[in-house]
């Protein structure tokens, strides 16, 4: 039988198509997706190409969806910078947004800042933690 890899190639996978996220996408469903399939376009975020891999700052996992492409099976899910001589600088982003609620405006809004490897400001408190 034929390896992963070889099927792969014989749908026309290329290495360099895969670098630049011509195969790669998210693929991120809401759990609520599967019990209102009438909702799904709503409720599940769009697919979105990006690179990456085990090996790579944008850590990823893929798996083969049998349709030429390799949907996106494990990501980070937060990420965070803080420059201990800067902390008013600091950022962070999540592939998403800081909702589960479809209807809220920050159920999304952070995925393609994410999907850019950009962040969004770290606001902080006028107290102390």
């Amino acid at each position: 039988t034929l390896s992963a890899a070889a099927k792969a190639r014989a749908r026309g996978f290329s290495v360099s198509r895969a670098a630049d996220g011509g195969f790669q996408h998210t693929g991120s469903k809401h759990p609520l997706a599967a019990v209102f399939p009438q909702e799904a376009d709503r409720l599940n975020p769009p697919r979105l190409p990006m690179g990456g891999d085990g090996d790579t700052l944008q850590c990823a996992g893929y798996g083969a969806s049998g349709k030429n492409d390799f949907v996106l099976n494990a990501t980070s899910v937060y990420r965070q910078v803080v420059d201990f001589a800067d902390p008013g600088g600091a950022s962070y982003v999540v592939p998403g947004g800081a909702s589960g609620h479809p209807d809220s405006a920050h159920y999304q809004d952070q995925l393609p800042v994410w999907q850019r490897h950009e962040r969004v400001p770290m606001g902080r408190g006028g107290g102390r933690a």
